[in-house]
């Protein structure tokens, strides 16, 4: 059980081919997606550990902001009622960083869209043109703001019963910081860590490069795997989003996973 990640992202790694140092290539699953990393070394490295110690990293996460999972912290708060409520470090550390968001968007972005997400039938099971009826729309703002949201003592409150959290936008970006900052502690300074299209480099490709990525062009349907733009990564991080994969037509419009409170 993961968190479903709605915000879609596309990126592609564009790895050229030469001699020079090993490229070693992890895979797996977390968070309802899969992550990927690429690390460059001159010397062999404990394969199984890093893939061992990578994952761990990752579930960590996803054990504590999953919405997917009831023992984590988001499904416990979300549960409970209003009040203050204990929390991990890591967790106030991921809602504070989606607080500051939302009062530098004015509320565009907001962690506790959780009521309209699945009000709009993209929550746990998707249900495509299901069209809410405006009263609807209106009782499930009531629940959500993140004005609603606050800090006190190291625990986590709401002012109302109704408040859910979802941080499926910030805690995927986070699960990469945390995999980058896991391995350059081993000694790594070459690496590109990806968790369900969000993408960070470190250093240089095993052609003393910086990390170069594809962005997918964002074109309707399946994936095309067309390029639409090639951006280098000179240790910096990348996500985008977009309304081409998650969403439905109803009457000729186009409503998708992105919605505005």
């Amino acid at each position: 059980s993961a968190i479903k990640l709605r915000v879609v992202v596309c990126a592609i790694v564009l790895s050229g081919c030469s001699s020079g140092p090993d490229e070693y290539l992890f895979q797996g699953s977390t968070m309802g997606t899969s992550w990927s990393v690429k690390l460059i070394s001159e010397e062999g490295v404990e394969e199984s550990d890093l893939q061992i110690g990578i994952q761990a990293v990752l579930d960590n996460v996803d054990s504590k902001m999953s919405n997917w999972v009831s023992s984590s912290d988001v499904s416990e708060f979300n549960m409970a009622g209003s009040g203050c409520w204990a929390v991990s470090p890591e967790t106030l550390e991921v809602v504070a960083l989606s607080q500051s968001i939302s009062a530098l968007t004015d509320g565009l972005f907001d962690a506790t869209l959780e009521p309209l997400i699945e009000l709009w039938g993209f929550g746990a099971e998707f249900r495509s043109d299901q069209i809410p009826a405006e009263e609807a729309v209106q009782q499930n703002l009531a629940m959500v703001g993140y004005q609603k949201l606050r800090f006190n003592q190291g625990e986590l409150c709401k002012d109302v019963d109704e408040l859910f959290l979802n941080l499926s936008a910030t805690a995927k970006g986070y699960a990469v910081d945390l995999t980058m900052e896991h391995l350059a502690s081993l000694g790594y300074g070459d690496i590109l860590v990806e968790v369900g299209g969000e993408i960070r480099g470190l250093g240089l490709n095993r052609n003393g490069e910086f990390w170069r990525v594809g962005i997918e062009s964002p074109l309707d349907g399946l994936m095309s795997g067309a390029i639409q733009e090639e951006v280098s990564l000179e240790n910096q991080a990348l996500a985008t989003s977009g309304d081409y994969r998650n969403y439905f037509m109803h009457e000729g419009v186009r409503h998708s996973h992105i919605i505005d409170a």
